[in-house]
């Protein structure tokens, strides 16, 4: 699994005051278009956080299930890309003040070609407030989308996972070259 860091600020492990650990599905199918969700005003994979008790793999798995009503198998598997992010003074969601966080997702890619509607999973109330919405992209283009969800959003965490998804987006390139 390859490992990718993000830390501008070269915060230490031991500033971090909060932790999140999430894992996110890189669904693309046979004409190279990956599944990109919108959520919040940005831009990222599906997938969510890890809940209390679970594997990431479980995560996943729940995750896709919840927010696109997909029915996928990952035992024994382990991920293919994990992305860190080590942020001083994170924007906390709501307006809610600012932390040091250190963000962890791990990213799977799962080739499929089901067809997703939004109306099939169980999205979360959260989710449903904050326009949850899933759309194909052909994997060379993610990068215009993300410039202009930029140009567009006023969230302030968008860069942050704007960083991560052109990430994603690289390191899926050369995986489905091999």
């Amino acid at each position: 699994m390859k490992t990718i860091v993000f830390n501008d600020d070269n915060l230490s492990e031991d500033e971090v005051a909060v932790t999140s650990i999430k894992a996110r599905g890189i669904l693309i199918n046979n004409e190279k278009e990956i599944l990109v969700a919108k959520y919040g005003g940005v831009l990222l994979l599906p997938g969510g956080t890890l809940d209390k008790g679970e594997e990431i793999e479980e995560t996943l798995v729940r995750e896709l299930r919840e927010e696109l009503g997909l029915e996928i198998l990952v035992e024994n598997r382990t991920p293919d890309l994990l992305i860190e992010q080590l942020v001083k003074n994170y924007p906390r969601r709501r307006n809610a003040g600012f932390t040091d966080r250190l963000s962890s997702t791990y990213y799977f890619l799962i080739h499929t070609n089901e067809i997703f509607d939004n109306m099939c999973g169980e999205l979360t109330e959260s989710e449903n407030k904050c326009n949850f919405t899933t759309f194909l992209v052909p994997i060379n283009n993610v990068a215009e989308i993300v410039t202009q969800n930029a140009e567009s959003t006023i969230n302030p965490r968008d860069k942050y996972f704007s960083r991560e998804l052109l990430a994603v987006v690289e390191e899926t390139k050369k995986l489905v070259r091999r």
